[in-house]
């Protein structure tokens, strides 16, 4: 599930036991400290903290890339200009970054080994400062873009 932007937190997993275990009676005897105990039983699975992406973002696939590079490049070609890849002076690469004024991660479970555990956000983050940075492919920087939280101003009378 975190493959797929939907994590399992330690409590989800001792909601699920104790589901489980009221719909199930059983003599069971549960301690203290029983997220680490199942971890120790689980040693496939540690606590990470989750990276935050958009559904949008979680939705693109490595075919939806290589289509739009195709459709770029067919476009270039059309209009005679497919030079314009071969120049890196005319190549740019840029992304964006955003900075909640209030972040909050979780711990979640997912599998050792595991690079990136994503969480969609089920609503945009209210206060954050977004940055764009552009670099050419011969490695010139262009001027950062900073966009601030929308602010909203009374109107004059």
């Amino acid at each position: 599930m975190p493959r797929k932007g939907f994590p399992r937190k330690s409590d989800d997993v001792l909601d699920t036991v104790q589901k489980y275990s009221t719909e199930n009676p059983k003599e069971t005897p549960f301690v203290n400290n029983r997220p680490k105990a199942f971890l120790k039983r689980h040693p496939t699975l540690i606590p990470r903290n989750s990276e935050r992406v958009t559904k949008a973002n979680a939705s693109i696939a490595e075919c939806d890339i290589k289509k739009w590079f195709q459709e770029i490049r067919n476009h270039l070609t059309s209009e005679n200009h497919l030079d314009i890849v071969q120049d890196p002076r005319r190549v740019f690469n840029a992304d964006e970054t955003g900075f909640q004024a209030y972040p909050t991660t979780a711990r979640i479970l997912a599998a050792k080994g595991d690079k990136n555990v994503y969480a969609v956000q089920q609503r945009n983050p209210t206060e954050s400062v977004t940055v764009l940075f552009t670099f050419s492919a011969d490695g010139i920087t262009s001027p950062s873009l900073i966009l601030v939280s929308r602010v909203s101003l009374s109107r004059c009378e």
